[in-house]
């Protein structure tokens, strides 16, 4: 019976071992115990919040400065696009002022009484209403990347620090109307 020799076509390198040619055994065992640097390991990761494509206005300030305005280009529920005028170095903490353009939840349905029939009294199920507006929300952020300005104004990635459940959701909620209009209007 002829015997089988291990795959030796993966090659990876941990501080914990030297560098040698491993079986796949080998190689995914060192994945799953974070021996492998992370770009490696996390290669092929997606993004689990969607993004969207918008426009409007978002207030700003560093630690001790006066309040700026800038303009969100996209969101999602982990961080912005925004452009302003102002030069902002990378690492910088942000307080912001975000609310969301209320605009976009018309493509929600009107609230309607759900009644659940299933037991001898009718009653009514609650619901969250999908039009309610959406209200101003304080959020901290990181400056995390610089794009290239756009019409004399700078482009920057914040990435929300300080945030809670609740806005989250919220813009989790003008993402999907958001999806939903471009659906509709296609």
């Amino acid at each position: 019976m002829p015997t089988r020799e291990p795959d030796l076509s993966i090659t990876f390198h941990s501080p914990r071992w030297p560098r040698r040619k491993s079986t796949r055994w080998h190689a995914s065992f060192a994945i799953w115990n974070g021996a492998m640097r992370p770009r490696e390991r996390f290669s092929t990761r997606s993004h689990s919040f969607q993004r969207a494509l918008t426009a409007f206005p978002a207030y700003f300030r560093r630690e001790g400065a006066a309040w700026g305005e800038g303009k969100v280009g996209d969101i999602s529920a982990t961080g912005i696009r925004m452009n302003c005028e102002e030069l902002i170095g990378i690492g910088t903490m942000l307080d912001m002022r975000i609310t969301l353009p209320s605009s976009v939840l018309d493509v929600y349905p009107e609230e309607t009484a759900v009644l659940d029939l299933t037991q001898s009294v009718p009653r009514r199920i609650g619901r969250a209403d999908m039009r309610r507006p959406f209200e101003e929300m304080s959020v901290r952020g990181r400056v995390v990347t610089r794009f290239q300005p756009v019409r004399d104004r700078e482009v920057y990635g914040v990435a929300f620090i300080e945030i809670d459940g609740y806005q989250r959701e919220e813009i989790a909620r003008f993402t999907h109307a958001v999806q939903l209009s471009k659906i509709r209007s296609a």
